[in-house]
């Protein structure tokens, strides 16, 4: 039983055009970050373009393309990677990409300051 959902795409180029190019974006795409990136050329140079959150975890091998030439495309157009701390609400930057959700960011003054105003979270009774 093959049935087949037809899923309405629109690359990122398109939506920038119509929205503007966002402060932050979150790539999720299982091995296709290289051609999500790709997509993204003359986004990746907006300043508006405060960081992008993307998992690096090997996954683009299965399609060939290799994650060190994402970082290094991310740190080409002033990106750098990040790990965020939820407990201390503070960003540490990495020597190298994790293998988990890494925060490139390109404005660190602008991306620590919203985390400072951030309001803080309560779960059961630590507040964070």
């Amino acid at each position: 039983m093959n049935e087949v959902i037809k899923v309405h795409v629109e690359d990122f180029y398109s939506i920038a055009a119509r929205e503007g190019v966002p402060e932050l974006v979150k790539i999720d795409v299982e091995g296709f970050e290289t051609e999500v990136l790709n997509g993204m050329s003359q986004s990746l140079q907006s300043e508006n373009l405060k960081a992008i959150i993307i998992e690096l975890n090997g996954s683009g091998g299965r399609y060939g393309f290799d994650e060190k030439l994402i970082h290094d495309k991310l740190q080409k157009n002033g990106f750098q990677p990040y790990q965020y701390d939820p407990f201390k609400r503070e960003l540490e930057l990495l020597q190298h990409f994790g293998s988990h959700n890494t925060i490139y960011v390109k404005d660190i003054a602008f991306v620590k300051s919203r985390v400072e105003a951030a309001d803080k979270v309560s779960i059961f009774s630590e507040t964070f």
